[in-house]
């Protein structure tokens, strides 16, 4: 589904090839990467990297934001040797210079990650795996893509829509659940994927004697009510992921609790462990 099409020949992508490309570039060359890349006229650093990516213009820092998650970074506020490395690449009119296979860099950094996951506690790739639907499988998304920029020429995919950029209020949270989350699912499913799964059934109805609760769907969004809760539900997404949903129901379990049995000193429904 998200197979990429092999380009030969390619330049194994890390973060020390990546580094490496910088520093075998001479002053003329990193300056002529940082006249292409930052803001027409702005006087050129006179320090050493990393540099602030707050001084360069918003399409700069889409790419440093895209390459910080890429390499792994819990940050993209710096743009480092390894950064500038991967914008050297690049001059004026023309293709970049060196071709990086980064299909397989990717596929490895996501297996070492998941094998690492307790330790890791944070998923780094999301954004690049959204920017892989988008590339490999656009048509399938009810977005729309706009692939050349003002003069006609092809966009990088990270400006093909703002759906995955940071500091965007163009999609909703709740768009983006609905528009990218729920067709990605339904691409990786061999039959269309509910808005209600099966475990959310059955945490609100364990069986017919014992209903806990119930959902409620409208046009743009879904209810979900515990019964005995006394706060106003949330409107959550059309397509509901369960770990959203289990935000809600707890957050009415706990209402619940509070309302009918704490006060009146009784023994609570939901119980938390340590």
């Amino acid at each position: 589904m998200l197979q990429a099409p092999t380009i030969t020949p390619t330049h194994p992508f890390s973060h020390e090839s990546l580094i490496e490309a910088y520093q075998k570039l001479d002053f003329t060359k990193r300056s002529q990467t940082l006249e292409l890349f930052l803001v027409i006229d702005s006087p050129l650093p006179k320090t050493k990297p990393p540099y602030n990516s707050s001084m360069f213009p918003d399409k700069t820092k889409q790419i440093t934001t895209i390459l910080s998650y890429l390499l792994g970074y819990n940050s993209d506020q710096y743009a480092n040797e390894a950064i500038l490395g991967f914008l050297s690449i690049f001059f004026v009119d023309s293709k970049p210079t060196v071709l990086y296979n980064f299909s397989q860099f990717l596929a490895e950094a996501i297996h070492e990650q998941f094998v690492q996951f307790n330790t890791e506690e944070v998923f780094k790739y999301a954004s690049v795996l959204v920017y892989h639907f988008i590339y490999f499988q656009g048509d399938k998304f009810p977005f729309t893509l706009q692939k050349l920029d003002e003069e006609g020429n092809q966009q990088s995919v990270i400006f093909w829509t703002t759906m995955g950029m940071k500091k965007k209020e163009e999609f909703t949270y709740k768009q983006f659940i609905e528009l990218f989350i729920h067709p990605a699912i339904s691409l990786m499913s061999s039959t269309p994927v509910p808005k209600i799964s099966d475990e959310i059934v059955k945490v609100l109805r364990l069986i017919d004697q014992a209903t806990i609760g119930d959902w409620y769907l409208y046009q743009n969004y879904i209810k979900i009510r515990v019964y005995s809760c006394e706060l106003p539900p949330y409107k959550l997404p059309k397509y509901l992921p369960i770990r959203i949903f289990a935000l809600e129901y707890i957050r009415q379990r706990l209402n619940a609790d509070e309302v009918h049995f704490v006060v009146a000193k009784k023994k609570s429904q939901f119980k938390l462990k340590a």
